[in-house]
Protein backbone atom coordinates (compact mmCIF):
# COMPACT_ATOMS: atom_id res chain seq x y z
CA UNK A 1 0.00 0.00 0.00
CA UNK A 2 1.29 3.61 -0.36
CA UNK A 3 -0.26 5.61 2.05
CA UNK A 4 0.93 5.89 5.04
CA UNK A 5 -2.58 6.35 6.97
CA UNK A 6 -5.48 5.27 5.59
CA UNK A 7 -9.34 7.15 6.72
CA UNK A 8 -12.46 5.67 6.66
CA UNK A 9 -15.51 7.15 7.32
CA UNK A 10 -18.18 5.81 10.52
CA UNK A 11 -20.56 4.81 7.74
CA UNK A 12 -18.15 3.01 5.26
CA UNK A 13 -16.85 0.70 8.36
CA UNK A 14 -20.78 -0.16 9.12
CA UNK A 15 -20.79 -1.12 5.62
CA UNK A 16 -17.62 -3.55 5.59
CA UNK A 17 -18.16 -4.62 8.37
CA UNK A 18 -22.04 -6.19 8.15
CA UNK A 19 -20.83 -7.54 4.83
CA UNK A 20 -18.29 -9.31 6.76
CA UNK A 21 -20.48 -10.54 8.70
CA UNK A 22 -22.46 -11.60 5.71
CA UNK A 23 -20.19 -13.54 4.17
CA UNK A 24 -19.59 -15.88 7.09
CA UNK A 25 -22.68 -17.03 6.33
CA UNK A 26 -23.45 -17.14 2.37
CA UNK A 27 -22.02 -18.73 -0.58
CA UNK A 28 -21.83 -17.96 -4.14
CA UNK A 29 -23.96 -15.16 -5.54
CA UNK A 30 -24.46 -13.74 -2.12
CA UNK A 31 -20.54 -13.76 -1.44
CA UNK A 32 -20.33 -11.88 -5.04
CA UNK A 33 -23.04 -9.15 -4.12
CA UNK A 34 -21.36 -8.76 -0.87
CA UNK A 35 -18.14 -8.11 -1.97
CA UNK A 36 -19.41 -5.94 -4.87
CA UNK A 37 -20.80 -4.23 -1.98
CA UNK A 38 -17.96 -3.98 -0.01
CA UNK A 39 -15.69 -2.68 -2.97
CA UNK A 40 -18.38 0.17 -3.52
CA UNK A 41 -17.98 1.14 0.28
CA UNK A 42 -14.37 1.00 -0.01
CA UNK A 43 -14.67 3.27 -3.13
CA UNK A 44 -12.81 6.45 -1.38
CA UNK A 45 -9.64 4.33 0.35
CA UNK A 46 -9.34 2.85 -2.80
CA UNK A 47 -9.18 6.39 -4.95
CA UNK A 48 -6.56 7.42 -2.29
CA UNK A 49 -4.64 4.92 -2.96
CA UNK A 50 -4.81 5.22 -6.70
CA UNK A 51 -3.97 8.97 -6.47
CA UNK A 52 -0.99 8.21 -3.71
CA UNK A 53 0.41 5.39 -6.52
CA UNK A 54 -0.22 7.79 -9.27
CA UNK A 55 1.33 10.54 -7.42
CA UNK A 56 4.98 8.21 -6.24
CA UNK A 57 4.86 7.30 -9.85
CA UNK A 58 5.12 10.57 -11.40
CA UNK A 59 7.85 11.90 -8.47
CA UNK A 60 10.07 8.65 -9.45
CA UNK A 61 9.58 8.98 -13.35
CA UNK A 62 10.52 12.93 -12.85
CA UNK A 63 13.81 11.84 -10.73
CA UNK A 64 14.50 9.04 -13.15
CA UNK A 65 14.86 11.70 -16.53
CA UNK A 66 16.43 13.97 -14.29
CA UNK A 67 18.92 11.69 -13.30
CA UNK A 68 18.88 10.02 -16.72
CA UNK A 69 18.95 6.59 -15.44
CA UNK A 70 17.10 3.53 -17.04
CA UNK A 71 16.42 0.93 -14.10
CA UNK A 72 13.27 1.34 -12.51
CA UNK A 73 12.55 2.67 -8.41
CA UNK A 74 10.27 0.59 -6.97
CA UNK A 75 10.73 1.42 -3.19
CA UNK A 76 7.48 2.60 -2.78
CA UNK A 77 7.52 3.65 0.68
CA UNK A 78 9.58 6.56 -0.18
CA UNK A 79 7.79 9.70 -0.46
CA UNK A 80 10.68 11.84 -2.15
CA UNK A 81 13.71 10.66 -3.61
CA UNK A 82 15.93 13.62 -2.53
CA UNK A 83 14.92 12.97 1.25
CA UNK A 84 17.71 11.39 3.24
CA UNK A 85 17.94 7.96 3.27
CA UNK A 86 18.07 5.86 6.63
CA UNK A 87 21.06 3.77 6.55
CA UNK A 88 23.56 5.87 8.22
CA UNK A 89 27.28 5.14 7.56
CA UNK A 90 26.37 2.32 4.54
CA UNK A 91 29.60 3.30 2.56
CA UNK A 92 29.52 0.45 -0.18
CA UNK A 93 26.09 -0.62 -2.39
CA UNK A 94 26.32 -4.47 -2.98
CA UNK A 95 25.19 -5.86 -5.62
CA UNK A 96 25.28 -9.98 -5.32
CA UNK A 97 21.74 -11.61 -5.82
CA UNK A 98 21.82 -11.15 -9.67
CA UNK A 99 22.23 -13.11 -12.98
CA UNK A 100 25.94 -11.70 -13.89
CA UNK A 101 29.23 -13.16 -12.86
CA UNK A 102 29.94 -12.04 -9.60
CA UNK A 103 29.13 -9.56 -6.57
CA UNK A 104 28.97 -5.76 -7.94
CA UNK A 105 30.40 -2.98 -5.21
CA UNK A 106 29.88 0.61 -5.42
CA UNK A 107 30.43 3.86 -3.45
CA UNK A 108 27.45 5.66 -1.86
CA UNK A 109 28.16 8.62 -2.76
CA UNK A 110 25.96 10.85 -0.75
CA UNK A 111 22.96 10.73 1.82
CA UNK A 112 19.72 11.00 -0.20
CA UNK A 113 17.85 8.13 -2.09
CA UNK A 114 18.88 9.42 -5.22
CA UNK A 115 22.49 8.79 -4.53
CA UNK A 116 21.36 5.45 -3.68
CA UNK A 117 19.70 5.01 -6.97
CA UNK A 118 22.53 6.07 -9.00
CA UNK A 119 24.78 3.81 -7.16
CA UNK A 120 22.54 0.77 -7.60
CA UNK A 121 21.96 1.59 -11.24
CA UNK A 122 25.59 1.52 -11.72
CA UNK A 123 25.74 -1.60 -9.87
CA UNK A 124 22.78 -3.27 -12.11
CA UNK A 125 24.66 -1.84 -15.73
CA UNK A 126 28.10 -3.88 -14.16
CA UNK A 127 26.90 -7.03 -12.85
CA UNK A 128 25.90 -7.92 -16.55
CA UNK A 129 22.21 -8.97 -15.64
CA UNK A 130 19.94 -6.84 -18.01
CA UNK A 131 16.92 -8.62 -17.13
CA UNK A 132 16.63 -7.68 -13.46
CA UNK A 133 16.37 -3.26 -13.31
CA UNK A 134 13.44 -2.58 -10.80
CA UNK A 135 15.10 -1.35 -7.58
CA UNK A 136 13.19 -3.15 -4.45
CA UNK A 137 14.91 -2.68 -1.90
CA UNK A 138 18.43 -2.76 0.68
CA UNK A 139 19.51 -4.19 3.53
CA UNK A 140 22.19 -3.12 5.46
CA UNK A 141 25.21 -4.90 7.29
CA UNK A 142 27.73 -2.44 8.93
CA UNK A 143 29.22 -0.21 5.75
CA UNK A 144 27.45 -2.50 3.18
CA UNK A 145 24.16 -1.73 1.73
CA UNK A 146 23.04 -4.72 -0.25
CA UNK A 147 21.07 -4.22 -3.24
CA UNK A 148 17.59 -6.20 -3.63
CA UNK A 149 16.11 -6.29 -7.05
CA UNK A 150 13.51 -7.73 -9.44
CA UNK A 151 12.34 -8.18 -12.89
Amino acid sequence: MYLKEYTLDKESFIAVHNKLCELQWHKDDAVKAAVEDMRKSLKGLYDQEDAAFKRLSNHYDQVKKELQLTTIWSVYEVDDIHSEHPYRGARTLVYKDHWGDKPVYKPVLGTTWAHLWVAAEAAIKDSGDGHHAFIEGFQQAGEDLFLTTGS
